[in-house]
């Protein structure tokens, strides 16, 4: 896996890192992994997207959905 390098960063910035790291249990490395991830995956627009794009694909093919609004009061009515 290839490594990355980040130089100067500020110290108070590093701090702020560290803090935010042990506050949700993980090491620096991890946390930062994580921001990076998330900051770098996909946004909610390509999200939305793709899922316009399958669900036409589905509806080229012929397949139907159905409304799932009942289903979904039904499970939090019987709650």
């Amino acid at each position: 896996m290839p490594n990355v390098l980040i130089r100067d960063l500020p110290a108070d910035m590093v701090e702020r890192l560290k803090a935010l790291a042990a506050h949700r249990g993980r090491s620096m490395q991890q946390e930062l992994r994580r921001i990076i991830a998330r900051e770098t995956g996909y946004s909610l627009l390509e999200t939305y997207e793709a899922a316009q794009r399958i669900s036409e694909e589905f509806r080229a093919e012929g397949r139907t959905f159905s409304d799932s609004t009942e289903l979904v009061r039904e499970d939090r009515d019987s709650r």
